[in-house]
């Protein structure tokens, strides 16, 4: 639905902010970044949704969340880079409505980093996982084991 790209749209641009602020990127690459991005918006919001729904759901799978100490530690060190306190970093962020974003932002790097792990590990294993998967039938719902 149009609505929900027009949201996403908002929403991936708010997310793309606090990363960079996250990464410590200046204020001005940030502003031509995000510019950059607002004129492919509508594509990249298409493209953002469908990421955004796979992430949610490996971390929901997965049990991935955002701890309430990394976000203090985020918090912390944006504050830091910024010349101000924790607690006023903080309130800036709940007044903008960006510490829910701060906190997709934290879980959706938590699952890439997870992925990318795993499939590091397989790489190191010689695709030995992936082979042994092809090799294992299909399992049938509602026999064995739950996966």
């Amino acid at each position: 639905p149009e609505d929900l790209v027009v949201k996403q749209a908002t929403d991936v641009l708010r997310r793309r902010w606090i990363e960079l602020r996250l990464r410590g990127v200046p204020e001005p690459e940030i502003r031509k970044h995000l510019d950059d991005l607002q004129n492919d918006s509508a594509a990249h919001a298409v493209y953002s949704l469908r990421a955004f729904f796979l992430l949610e759901e490996i971390a929901k799978r997965e049990k991935v969340f955002a701890t309430e100490e990394e976000v203090e530690r985020r918090i912390a060190a944006v504050a830091a880079r910024e010349g101000t306190t924790p607690d006023r970093m903080r309130e800036r962020l709940a007044r903008a409505g960006d510490l829910s974003e701060l906190r997709v932002a934290i879980r959706h790097e938590a699952v890439e980093d997870l992925i990318r792990k795993r499939c590091e590990a397989r790489a190191a294993q010689g695709g030995q996982g992936a082979a042994a998967r092809e090799d294992t039938p299909p399992h049938k719902p509602g026999k064995g084991k739950k996966g």
